[in-house]
């Protein structure tokens, strides 16, 4: 069927692995882990690689190649890049994660901790482009670092929680991203780590398919996310249980439905748009995400303005974001007119 698909791969190894083993052996692992015995979440004992030794990264690429790429060279498309803080172990405060990954090749990890993600994209970015250097490389990983985008990477913004300020605190997050010089971004769309509410709901729709307020809720919150996702460089959704596919969040006479197969057929429609985006980005430094004040920066009024921004040069996203909400405010910056999208009715700004 010419499937492809993207397949993870942590910079980490559990200390009882032949790849542990080899990159042990040139020193190229961090210790801290073993020395403390910090088992994850699977019951298993395991640390990360020095990703700033030229070598490790060159060992790294040449495991991921002979047991993934060659194999499966037909099948992978993208790496999923997760854990690239990097994430020994959750929660701990910042002196313990600078000893858990450290000393690097380069120095103190107080000096280059933040790096991790850069060193870790570029391993994989050369290493592909080593063995197969006709076929573009794309990374998505969970942490970004000025310069990254050389490395054909998108960032996402890790594990947030599924709630209406987490959602608005992503257009923020974006869009100072974006402003950043990182043009590829996106997030878990619709919120990684889920209320106990909406899972006890949707089990309660399983069994009586009844809704009660909290699927309500989070039905509305689901399709929200979508209209905002659509004008982000990457539309991706990505949780925790409940399942996110369209026909898990709602039937299909369900608004919530209809509205969000309508936004995956906007984004459809809109691929030769976002095909030249990309080119722009490419060719001209362009960024895709873009707070007003990049266009507009003659007009004081866009500034401060945190929920709508520039999709490129043709579009204004203006997501809703407040639940129940059924309208909003729209500022329309003074240097232009304006056509709203669904109706095709034109606005004169007011200069």
């Amino acid at each position: 069927m010419n499937g492809r698909f993207m397949i993870s791969v942590w910079p980490k190894f559990y200390n009882t692995t032949d790849n542990y083993k080899q990159l042990d052996a040139r020193g190229w692992m961090y210790h801290q882990a073993i020395k403390d015995s910090i088992h994850d979440w699977l019951g298993f004992m395991g640390s990360f690689y020095d990703a700033y030794s030229s070598g490790a990264r060159h060992l790294f690429w040449q495991q991921m190649n002979s047991n993934l790429y060659e194999k499966y060279k037909q099948g992978i498309d993208a790496w999923w890049m997760d854990a690239s803080e990097p994430n020994v172990r959750d929660c701990t405060p910042m002196w313990y994660r600078k000893a858990l990954s450290g000393p690097t090749a380069l120095g103190s990890s107080t000096e280059y901790f933040n790096a991790y993600s850069l060193m870790n994209a570029n391993a994989i970015y050369n290493g592909q482009r080593s063995v197969n250097p006709n076929r573009r490389v794309f990374l998505l990983t969970r942490s970004g670092f000025a310069g990254q985008q050389r490395y054909s990477t998108a960032s996402w913004s890790g594990d947030i929680a599924t709630r209406w300020e987490d959602m608005r605190a992503q257009i923020t997050a974006g869009l100072n991203y974006s402003i950043a010089g990182l043009p590829m971004w996106g997030m878990d769309q619709g919120g990684f780590c889920v209320e106990q509410r909406y899972v006890d709901a949707q089990l309660l729709f399983d069994k009586t398919k009844l809704e009660n307020n909290d699927l309500k809720e989070w039905r509305e919150l689901q399709t929200r996310w979508h209209q905002f996702g659509c004008f982000v460089p990457l539309y991706r959704a990505h949780g925790q249980w409940p399942l996110r596919e369209v026909w898990n969040i709602a039937p299909e006479n369900h608004p919530a439905y209809q509205t969000i197969v309508k936004y995956h057929r906007l984004r459809y429609r809109l691929m030769p748009y976002l095909y030249s985006m990309a080119g722009a980005v490419h060719l001209t430094n362009y960024t895709i995400m873009r707070p007003l004040i990049m266009d507009f920066n003659g007009d004081s009024a866009v500034n401060d303005i945190k929920d709508q921004w520039m999709f490129g040069p043709a579009l204004m996203p203006c997501p809703v974001t407040e639940y129940g909400a059924r309208s909003r405010q729209v500022y329309l910056p003074k240097q232009t007119g304006w056509f709203e999208f669904n109706t095709n009715r034109y606005y004169v700004a007011i200069r």
